[in-house]
């Protein structure tokens, strides 16, 4: 009996230790955490968010990572850029970045922040930002890309940080835990996987759903190296309906149509409106400068009929021409004809506005003379007559020719031909 009850302890003892050891799970971490982050090199598409506030839809894709030597010689192909000490290194990193939907301008650098988002291998620790390379590719530095809704760009950047935490991981802000007020990230790493398909998968292709006439199916293609796998939406087949007429359609009678559907039986009834007259048109009589025409309308299926009036074309005149150049003696013309019925319409030009210009003052001494010259005068214009407004101060003869007779000013005026005047006020001493 007491065999029994101690057989029956240990027994109890044994099985409360076994249920003390705990049990090792082999369930993976979720994938895109830091524990399994994703494979860079894939392109992703993903809602991206700035702490609480949501920026909008990106597609990202890694399309190139350097470190270690392969960075620092492409960075330093410019002479210029910082060196790394001994304990510092370059790394490289290229994006092709796709901007699907959102409603404000987003700068790059803002979607991947390489100040604060970018890890060692493990993800344990943050890569701090010692130095940069600038100007050694033809591709935009992340820091100067923006991007609008719609827009997409290729851009890099390289970053010295220390060493030995290389190949990086870096995360991007995918969400926003509003209830623990915790961004939510998702993880990627630059790291090659041994097995793994370096750039790029060779897919197996599978139907998991075939489509019908109004539900889409869809492919699958898994990778045969790796764990990846992507969807594929096959579009509905639609329906293929076969049209029967019932109705024949005219000018005035609508037609009606009957739709079967040759996969799956379903039908549906078109009214064709009637489609109406088809005029054309004719003109019978054409229209002049100041007569109405006529233009007849004929229907192609049923020949009704019906005229509509075109109204008079009005004259069509050219643009006037001179047909006799004004002068400033006398008026000109000038002349425009209507192209359609060659009626012509005459205008007078006003003659030219005559000038003469000459010496505004002078002044000579008592006893003396002086020659008064014309500068400047309308052409064909003549002199006409010189005179003087006091002679006993001062005369002037036909050529212009001023004589002081005593002290005093006179005005002395020539006159045109064409009528115009010019005066010079003469100052004796």
């Amino acid at each position: 009996m007491k065999k029994t009850v101690a057989k029956k302890t240990l027994l109890l003892f044994i099985g409360i230790f076994i249920l003390l050891i705990p049990i090792k799970s082999n369930a993976e971490p979720a994938r895109g955490s830091r524990e399994n982050p994703l494979y860079a090199y894939e392109s992703y598409t993903t809602d991206v968010y700035d702490y609480s506030d949501y920026m909008g839809k990106f597609q990202i894709q890694l399309l190139d990572y350097k470190d270690g030597k392969d960075a620092y010689d492409y960075v330093m192909q410019n002479e210029y850029n910082a060196k790394p000490t001994s304990s510092q290194e370059y790394i490289y990193i290229k994006f092709k970045i796709s901007y699907i939907s959102g409603s404000e301008q987003i700068k790059v650098s803002d979607v991947i922040n390489y100040h604060s988002d970018l890890f060692n291998t493990d993800a344990n620790y943050q890569l701090s930002n010692i130095n940069w390379g600038f100007s050694f590719e033809d591709v935009e530095d992340m820091i100067n890309v923006s991007l609008y809704p719609g827009g997409s760009a290729i851009c890099s950047t390289a970053i010295i940080v220390k060493s030995g935490n290389t190949p990086i991981t870096y995360r991007i802000q995918t969400g926003y835990n509003s209830s623990e007020y915790e961004p939510i990230y998702t993880w990627f790493t630059t790291q090659i996987p041994e097995g793994r398909c370096p750039r790029g998968c060779t897919y197996k292709e599978t139907i998991s759903k075939n489509p019908t006439c109004t539900e889409s199916g869809e492919r699958k293609y898994g990778c045969v190296n790796c764990w990846y796998f992507y969807t594929e939406e096959i579009p509905s087949i639609g329906h293929n309906y076969i049209e029967e007429s019932t109705k024949q359609v005219n000018c005035e009678q609508d037609g009606i149509i009957i739709c079967t559907c040759s996969n799956c039986g379903d039908s549906y009834k078109v009214t064709i409106p009637h489609f109406g007259h088809n005029y054309v048109g004719k003109i019978t009589k054409r229209p002049g400068c100041t007569s109405a025409g006529i233009k007849t309308y004929t229907c192609s299926n049923c020949k009704k009929t019906y005229t509509d009036t075109i109204p008079a074309t009005n004259h069509k005149y050219s643009s006037w021409k001179t047909s006799k150049k004004p002068t400033i003696f006398k008026n000109g013309t000038k002349t425009r004809k209507c192209s359609n019925c060659g009626k012509q319409e005459t205008k007078t030009i006003k003659k030219l506005k005559a000038s003469v210009s000459i010496k505004k003052k002078a002044s000579v001494k008592a006893g003396k003379s002086i020659q008064l010259k014309i500068y400047k005068k309308s052409k064909g214009d003549k002199i006409s007559n010189w005179t003087s407004s006091k002679k006993s101060v001062a005369t002037v003869n036909k050529k212009g020719k001023v004589t002081a007779r005593k002290k005093g000013k006179a005005k002395i005026t020539v006159k045109m031909k064409s009528g115009c005047k010019a005066t010079c006020t003469v100052t004796v001493k």
